[in-house]
């Protein structure tokens, strides 16, 4: 297994092969029709390959006897796939030469067969310093029901979210560049904590609010790198992430992907907010 997703004792860690041998339950009724896990994870990596990516590691976990499943994909970034339009610091700011933060781009299967969860595609990052995951977002979540002809017309329903890879992949790479280059006092990254604290979709405990303020005030040696430009949003950025690691037993991976799209919305409204004080300017 590749480890790319934060395994609990709820999980029981996966290949894609081995979702060939999780049984697809009976029909919970006379609509109900369950889409087969294996299916769904080999149509998604289809699909991926036809957009020209390139998918490099893998990892899958069930729950509940095999009724839910998530899964990560991490695929290549391939050189064509470039932002279109960069930040750069405004002449007044006094910033460090650049630090370009290295990140994966990951893609995200979620899914259950006892209907507690719709199927959908995550798009994400893992930071490569310190492995700490984060999602954007959905590609595609599909509420329809798993009824007749789902096989049929899944295929179709994924391609189409994989054709926003590109464009999420610009968008990530336009939003690491911003939180790398704007530069904020710790006052300000207490703000944005509080905010994001506040935030009922993000749902930080008080310990994930302590850790994330530690790793705010210092940084811990071994993820010094997050600090190479000063304290910016990029630091804060790593310190929520790394706030949603799991310490104990369990983990949801649904939670942990709803979390950390609500973290990733706040620095990007940040971002506009420093954009419209005039802190950075886009380039054409």
């Amino acid at each position: 297994m590749s480890n790319l997703l934060y395994n609990s004792s709820l999980d029981t860690p996966m290949s894609r092969q081995d979702l060939h041998n999780v049984i697809t339950p009976a029909p919970m009724g006379p609509r109900h029709h369950p889409y087969s896990f294996a299916e769904f994870a080999d149509n998604t990596v289809l699909a991926i390959q036809r957009a020209g990516y390139t998918v490099t590691e893998e990892d899958f976990a069930v729950q509940k006897d095999g009724m839910r499943m998530f899964g990560l994909l991490k695929v290549s970034n391939a050189p064509d796939h470039v932002p279109s339009q960069a930040l750069t610091v405004a002449p007044s700011e006094n910033v460090p030469a650049l630090y370009e933060p290295k990140w994966d781009l990951l893609v995200g299967v979620r899914g259950a067969n006892d209907q507690s969860i719709a199927r959908g595609l995550l798009v994400g990052t893992r930071v490569m310093v310190c492995s700490n995951l984060q999602f954007d977002g959905n590609l595609g979540v599909w509420k329809r029901k798993q009824t007749t002809n789902i096989e049929s017309e899944m295929p179709d329903i994924i391609g189409h979210a994989v054709s926003q890879l590109d464009r999420k992949q610009k968008e990530f790479s336009i939003d690491f560049d911003a939180f790398n280059r704007i530069q904020i006092s710790r006052d300000d990254g207490d703000r944005i904590l509080l905010d994001i604290l506040r935030d009922e979709r993000a749902s930080l405990s008080a310990s994930q609010l302590e850790r994330a303020l530690g790793h705010w005030d210092k940084l811990p040696k071994e993820v010094e790198e997050h600090g190479a430009n000063g304290r910016n949003l990029w630091w804060l950025f790593n310190a929520c992430t790394f706030a949603l690691k799991p310490t104990g037993a369990n983990n949801n991976h649904s939670d942990k992907a709803d979390q950390s799209a609500t973290i990733y919305r706040h620095l990007r409204l940040a971002v506009g907010n420093y954009l419209k004080a005039g802190r950075v300017r886009l380039l054409n």
